[in-house]
C-alpha cells in the first residue's frame, strides 16, 4: 500500500480517545458530525443563494441521518477522522465559492490545498474532486460555450490547482508504494486497495449507486 498519508494523519483517529470518558468521545463524534451538517447546508445556502433551502437542508440531516444497524458504520467506526475531514473539504468548496464571487486566485489556490489535504484522510476524496474537476469543466463549457473552452485562460485556470493537487497526490503514493514500502517489506500487499479480480466498470458503478443509495438519510442498513 502506498498510504504515506498515514504517517501524517493517523494521529487525528485519537482524538476521541484521548480522554477516557464515554462522554467525551461521544462529544467528539457528535459535535463534529453536525458541524457537517451546519457546513453542508451552508454550502447549499450558498449555491442557491437561500437561507431557507439551507435551514431546511440541516433539519432534514438532523432528523434523518442514517443509523447502521449493527454493521460497519465509519461516523461510528471512527468517531472523529471522517467528520473532521469531510469538513476540510467543504471548507474548500466554500473557498471555491468565495473565488467565484471575487475572482481572487488566492481563494482558489487555498481551496485546492484544503481538496488535498482531505486525500490526506481517505483516498475516496480523490473521487470527489474528479467529479469537482468534471464540474469545472461544464461550468466553463456553459459560460465561455464549449468551442471556445480550450482556448480560455480562465478554464486552465480554476482547473490547474485541482488537477494539480490529485497529480501531486498520486506521485507521492505511488513514490511511497515503490521506494519505502516495497523496500522496507517487499512481500507485503494490502488487498484493500487491490483490483478485484472480477474488476469490471459495470461491476465498478454498481457498487458506487448501492453505496451512494445506503447514504441517503433515513435509510438503514
Amino acid at each position: 500500500s502506498g498510504r504515506f498519508y498515514f504517517l501524517l494523519t493517523k494521529y487525528f483517529y485519537y482524538v476521541p480517545y484521548l480522554i477516557d470518558h464515554f462522554a467525551w468521545a461521544k462529544l467528539v463524534q457528535l459535535s463534529t458530525l453536525l458541524a457537517c451538517y451546519f457546513l453542508f447546508s451552508y454550502v447549499i445556502s450558498r449555491i442557491f443563494k437561500s437561507q431557507k433551502l439551507g435551514a431546511f437542508t440541516l433539519l432534514f440531516l438532523i432528523f434523518n441521518t442514517a443509523i447502521g444497524g449493527g454493521m460497519h458504520y465509519p461516523p461510528a467506526a471512527y468517531p472523529f477522522y471522517f467528520s473532521f475531514s469531510f469538513m476540510i473539504f467543504l471548507t474548500g468548496i466554500l473557498l471555491f465559492i468565495k473565488y467565484t464571487e471575487t475572482g481572487k486566485s488566492g481563494y482558489l489556490w487555498g481551496a485546492a490545498s484544503l481538496f488535498f489535504t482531505s486525500y490526506l484522510f481517505y483516498e475516496n476524496y480523490l473521487l470527489f474532486s474528479l467529479f469537482f474537476c468534471c464540474y469545472l469543466l461544464f461550468r466553463n463549457g456553459h459560460r465561455l460555450g464549449w468551442t471556445k473552452i480550450l482556448k480560455s485562460k480562465t478554464f486552465y485556470k480554476e482547473m490547474l490547482p485541482f488537477v494539480l493537487s490529485i497529480l501531486f497526490y498520486i506521485i507521492i503514493y505511488f513514490a511511497y508504494k515503490q521506494y519505502i514500502i516495497h523496500t522496507t517489506n517487499p512481500e507485503y500487499t494490502y488487498g484493500g486497495i487491490a483490483l478485484a479480480g472480477n474488476f469490471s466498470i459495470s461491476h465498478f458503478f454498481t457498487i458506487l449507486n448501492k453505496c451512494t443509495f445506503y447514504v441517503f438519510p433515513g435509510r438503514i442498513h
